[in-house]
């Protein structure tokens, strides 16, 4: 008991210090608590390290007294409230520059930093005494040479916080671009971006070969560097392109990367880049990743159009590279290209393409249309998703049914959206029928929408950057975001029967004797993980094709759910993002691959037998309702039936006959015999 209030003293006092000190610069006290050490001042972090401290102490109480888990919780709660005191006071500001009226003074204020920074390499212990710091020393006359100076310095950290204030300098002499290349080489954090201010054109044909030696992603510090670098980086990046000495696979894509993220002055590139693809010396492979680089100039590059169709009528071996820099550059060549590629090989990645290239893409109009009756089910929705886009107007007559089609519910939200983009006058009075009638919410909202955009002729608003509009392709995966979930429903629960019936809650001996051996499926880039890097931080892993595979491990799966049939067990799993399946165990034999999904619960839904499958994964939300079908010679097939809103999370059976399930992102949804789909009534909402 007498720990226990030595505990509460310990919490009041520390939650009084957190509030009254809003300044993390001000040192703590030196305090003392039974089991644990005296408190030293830490320089920045007083509050925080309070509170670490106080919250040490209780654990130790937690272990001779009742009552410290509930105090454990108050200084937890204490603990963050000092981080969010930390992280938004202005007082920091404040005080960690007021001392700064000269500028040695301020460099020591920065050594001092580094100190308690050099002790938590992998986080920015203070941004704003820091950012303020960077900003009072690039106000002295003569800070850059004591700033380039301490590139050098031993401490790591002071050398990083010296970068880091020259990357925001207005200008420095060129004359120090040997210093920050040794820092470089060094590996100091945000002194690429220093180059440009050297404004120097030896400075950006470093920043080049800094971008394309750290094989960065387009928003790293490197990119950044060339993109501010702008004009005075297109020289070195047309002569990267040639690849005189040699390029590394992904080079000209890096180099087509970053030019498309620069503004109009990418287009200085233009003449260096025909003048490369066009030279009967050019080496094909080289040939080919400048139409590479050249597909990202987008408007700039649209002068090319002409030469670009005659390069690829002289050399047949450069034809795809050809079409997709006309595709890049929005020719109006860019339909008939999609028009082709669908035809050959239709495919959901091709449709997405076609949705950036927007209304270029037009002519692929009746191809796409013809993809709305696909038997893939992924691929017809793709398709009504992107005739929307690429402003296809005749489409609205077979977008119209497919606003009422009761197998797929994300169908009937693409087609009215799409609908909306074409402005389809005579689609109207569907629409209307649809925002009034329709079970799902989302769908009639949409309808509503694109009634309202049809009349007041105006765009709908993408989310998404211009480079990813790709994206826009599976916006149906959130349409439900705002539709409730059910805590509980109005409606009676049906019992599963347990000789039927297994589940891992309830009957996970019998599972076991139902186990089959499984692929568990990853992905990733293989190797080694890398070492930390000089600063003490993890190295970026660099995914490239040749490293990135997917890889599938044996193992040996018990079943989630498993339910009787006659002559054997359809048994499913779900391992998430590792994947899952439907098998057929027939008595006496191995299990048999029915479905490839990850399997949520199966079920006899009249004379039906169905499998609630789907998955959500990072952005992707996917749920469907299988009909199983039963063959000759005791074979299973599985097909689309019914799709969801979203992925599953729980199913059952109710006293109605119907099917609820509960989805991500898309509500609770009832599901009849027949295939009729409603909201279920909910006792309560989450």
């Amino acid at each position: 008991m007498a720990a226990d209030l030595q505990a509460l003293g310990w919490v009041q006092h520390t939650i009084v210090r957190l509030f009254k000190t809003v300044d993390c610069t001000h040192p703590t006290l030196k305090l003392t608590v039974s089991g644990a050490a005296p408190l030293s001042p830490t320089y920045l972090l007083g509050p925080i390290a309070l509170a670490s401290h106080a919250r040490a102490a209780i654990v130790a109480i937690d272990r001779a007294a009742t009552g410290g888990a509930v105090l454990m919780r108050l200084l937890n709660l204490a603990f963050y409230l000092s981080l969010l005191l930390c992280v938004n006071t202005r007082a920091t500001t404040a005080d960690g520059v007021a001392d700064c009226a000269t500028l040695n003074r301020c460099v020591d204020r920065l050594r001092q930093l580094s100190q308690v920074q050099a002790q938590h390499p992998a986080f920015d212990v203070n941004p704003r005494l820091r950012q303020a710091l960077e900003e009072r020393l690039r106000e002295f006359y003569g800070a850059i040479p004591v700033l380039i100076k301490l590139l050098a310095d031993p401490n790591l950290a002071l050398a990083n916080l010296a970068a880091s204030t020259l990357a925001g300098a207005d200008y420095i002499d060129p004359v120090f671009l040997p210093q920050v290349i040794a820092g470089l080489d060094r590996g100091l954090d945000n002194l690429p971006l220093a180059l440009p201010s050297m404004h120097s054109s030896n400075a950006c044909k470093e920043a080049v070969a800094r971008y394309l030696a750290s094989q960065s992603a387009v928003y790293g510090r490197e990119a950044g560097a060339v993109k501010i670098c702008g004009s005075r980086a297109i020289p070195f990046i047309v002569e990267a392109a040639q690849c005189r000495a040699t390029c590394k696979r992904g080079d000209h894509y890096l180099l087509g990367l970053v030019l498309g993220e620069m503004g109009h002055e990418r287009a200085q590139a233009v003449p260096g880049l025909l003048r490369l693809a066009t030279d009967e010396h050019t080496p094909t492979e080289v040939a080919a990743g400048v139409l590479e680089m050249i597909a990202f100039l987008a408007e700039d590059g649209r002068a090319l159009e002409a030469k670009l169709i005659a390069l690829g009528s002289r050399k047949p071996e450069l034809t795809e590279s050809v079409n997709q820099a006309l595709i890049g550059i929005g020719s109006q060549l860019s339909g008939k290209i999609y028009a082709v590629r669908l035809s050959r090989n239709p495919n959901v990645s091709t449709l997405g393409d076609l949705i950036e290239s927007g209304d270029a893409a037009r002519d692929a109009g009746p191809a796409v249309v013809a993809l709305l009756t696909y038997p893939d089910w992924d691929i017809r929705l793709a398709a009504a998703r992107a005739v929307g886009f690429i402003g296809y107007r005749q489409a609205s007559t077979p977008l119209i049914p497919l606003l009422s089609d009761h197998s797929d519910v994300r169908l009937n939200w693409v087609a009215a959206e799409s609908l909306g983009r074409l402005r389809a006058t005579d689609a109207i009075d569907a629409l209307r029928k649809i925002a009034a009638d329709h079970w799902y919410p989302a769908v009639r909202e949409a309808a509503a929408s694109a009634v309202q955009h049809i009349q007041d002729g105006t765009d709908y608003v993408s989310h998404f950057h211009r480079r990813n509009l790709h994206f826009e392709l599976f916006s149906y995966e959130a349409m439900g975001k705002q539709v409730a979930t059910c805590e509980a429903s109005q409606l009676g629960r049906l019992t599963e029967d347990q000789s039927q019936k297994l589940y891992a809650k309830t009957a996970s001996r019998q599972l076991k004797t139902l186990s089959y051996s499984a692929d568990l499926i990853s992905a990733g880039a293989i190797g080694a993980p890398p070492d930390k890097g000089q600063n003490g931080k993890p190295k970026t892993i660099k995914i490239t094709p040749q490293n990135w595979v997917t890889q599938h491990t044996p193992t040996q799966q018990v079943p989630t759910v498993a339910m009787r049939v006659k002559g054997g067990w359809l048994v499913g799993s779900n391992r998430g993002e590792w994947g899952g399946e439907l098998m057929f165990i027939a008595d006496k034999a191995s299990a048999v691959l029915v479905l490839n999904q990850n399997v949520e619960d199966i079920y006899r839904l009249g004379d039906r037998v169905v499998v609630v499958a789907g998955l959500a994964h990072l952005s992707m939300n996917h749920g469907m309702i299988f009909e199983l079908v039963r063959h000759a010679g005791n074979s299973w097939s599985a097909n689309p039936w019914r799709a969801l809103p979203g992925a599953p999370t729980a199913s059952w059976r109710l006293k109605t006959g119907e099917l609820l399930v509960n989805t991500v992102n898309g509500g609770t949804v009832l599901v009849s015999a027949e295939g009729s789909m409603r909201m279920a009534p909910c006792a309560t909402r989450r």
